[in-house]
């Protein structure tokens, strides 16, 4: 007999009204994967193993489908593997994959749901219309604890990366929350100050309780509108509150896992006047769970990011990173002769570049990187500077973006004999000359070269740092390159209208604001 999801949700809900909270049952300090497809099990697919393993007694944290445990020759040549007589599979969930037609850009689950999390409510529901769904979701299929399999090789423990005091701080810095130790006795995340309370840390029967005390309250933090966004407005007793509470207590219940801390009872008793109402919102709304578990593996995507030390390490092997230090973006990479690096401004243009030698056993500190470039390569003040790593694919995007508009635009930068700064030449020889950003002026050649008598070149407006100004804005977003072309190609038709060079056309010019 399969173990089906929905025998799983009743079972949560039955947990839940005996005083139990499932979702802290069947953790292991290793995460549950395939080791065939080097699939980590993540979100409700997660909840569902653990709490099947909690059900079936399983211990190992290995799971594969009924067609790789029967191909030997494919997936474990030398190793025959036989199900156990009554063994069940567990059904999990298929992921989606969502296309934006708009961004022309493919998200798989967890991305959708990270990119959701940082949209108010109308933008919500814009980029959901946006979005196309690739597999809905909806299909599921079964796998198998490696405890139901005969014949194969003993699991090989994986350490896990375990909580310490000095990791806890990190998180807190470079969550940027507040955190402050009064003597009280009950601990809470406050969305006002931003800041987490607890009593002093010797207060706390043990450092575990501590670690978990504090991991709960972060989760909670991570809901401010400078992290993941969510609302935080639900008073105590309200459905909304016991929603966040909800989705704090199991992204806390994935990071005790990660970082190796056991569950104990104390932890079920200091959310007793949770657990009913969970149970409640449970059976009103199953759907619930699965929202609360999206929202749970977001918290701890972005607690696992933010225990990681800000000061990068940089080596021979190390993989495609990019770095944001102040204005400018690094991009860097290993090489065989060691960092292999680019540099680029504001404006996403190449600055600096080279490679810096390091041995293969050799390590740079992201510090001594970045007084390098400011001091021997690029002649910046880099005293305070604020270093943090960036998304190397969307660096490399905009970059690329601002190469093509440049070749798109050259024309705007050629200026001719006349001191105007020719936008087009046409076939027929028509020349048009931008001199501001808001008029444009359609000229024959003749006509051109009479107005360049007419009108001194110092009264001519360079409109190049408009149009750099165009072009970043369409790199970072803020506009299409068909808007722009809409501002910077649209002529002046009441300009148009009169095309004979004479004294009241250039005054007419002057007086809209191309002259300085």
């Amino acid at each position: 007999m399969a173990i089906k999801k929905d025998m799983l949700v009743e079972k949560y809900i039955e947990a839940l009204e005996s005083g139990t909270i499932p979702w802290e049952k069947g953790w292991t300090t290793t995460r549950l994967h395939n080791p065939i497809t080097g699939t980590t099990y993540t979100g409700i697919n997660r909840i569902w193993l653990t709490f099947a393993s909690y059900l079936k007694g399983y211990k190992d944290s290995r799971w594969f489908t009924f067609n790789e445990i029967s191909n030997e020759k494919k997936f474990h040549p030398g190793e025959k593997w036989h199900l156990k007589k009554g063994a069940e599979g567990v059904e999990i969930k298929k992921k989606s994959i969502y296309y934006n037609e708009v961004e022309d850009k493919w998200y798989n689950s967890k991305q959708y749901y990270k990119k959701l999390a940082t949209l108010n409510d109308v933008e919500k529901e814009i980029f959901k219309d946006e979005c196309k769904v690739i597999g809905d979701g909806k299909g599921s299929y079964y796998i198998f604890n490696a405890d139901e399999i005969e014949g194969i090789a003993s699991e090989q423990i994986i350490e896990v990366d375990s909580m310490t005091v000095e990791k806890m701080q990190t998180i807190i810095e470079n969550m940027g929350v507040g955190y402050e130790e009064v003597m009280q006795d009950k601990s809470f995340y406050s969305p006002e100050l931003d800041a987490v309370i607890t009593p002093p840390k010797e207060r706390f029967k043990d450092e575990a309780a501590y670690f978990k005390t504090l991991l709960h309250e972060l989760s909670h933090a991570t809901g401010h509108a400078n992290r993941l966004n969510r609302d935080l407005s639900g008073e105590p007793g309200s459905m909304s509150y016991a929603k966040e509470e909800l989705r704090a207590d199991i992204g806390a219940a994935f990071l005790m896992a990660d970082f190796g801390l056991e569950f104990d009872e104390s932890h079920v008793q200091n959310h007793l006047a949770y657990i009913q109402s969970w149970a409640e919102v449970l059976k009103n709304d199953k759907n619930v769970l699965l929202e609360a578990v999206k929202d749970a593996e977001m918290i701890n995507d972005y607690i696992l990011e933010m225990s990681k030390e800000r000061q990068l390490t940089l080596t021979q092997t190390m993989e495609y990173s990019a770095l944001d230090i102040n204005e400018y973006h690094v991009e860097l990479h290993g090489c065989d002769e060691g960092i292999d690096y680019t540099v680029f401004d504001n404006t996403y243009r190449s600055v600096d570049g080279g490679i810096i030698e390091l041995n293969a056993e050799d390590t740079l500190l992201m510090n001594d990187f970045v007084e390098f470039i400011a001091n021997e390569r690029l002649n910046i003040d880099f005293t305070n500077y604020e270093c943090k790593k960036a998304d190397y694919e969307e660096l490399m995007e905009k970059v690329e973006t601002m190469c093509l508009l440049d070749e798109e635009y050259a024309r705007s930068f050629n200026v001719d004999q006349m001191g105007y700064y020719v936008s087009e030449i046409f076939d027929n020889g028509e020349v048009v000359l931008d001199a501001h950003e808001d008029y444009r002026m359609f000229f024959t050649k003749d006509e051109a070269e009479m107005l360049s008598k007419e009108l001194p070149m110092s009264h001519v407006t360079d409109n190049s740092e408009f149009v750099e100004i165009l072009k970043s804005n369409i790199v970072n977003g803020l506009q299409t390159q068909s808007e722009v072309n809409e501002i910077y190609k649209k002529p002046d038709i009441e300009v148009l209208k009169n095309l004979k060079i004479d004294k009241p056309q250039i005054n007419k010019t002057m007086t809209f604001g191309r002259g300085r």
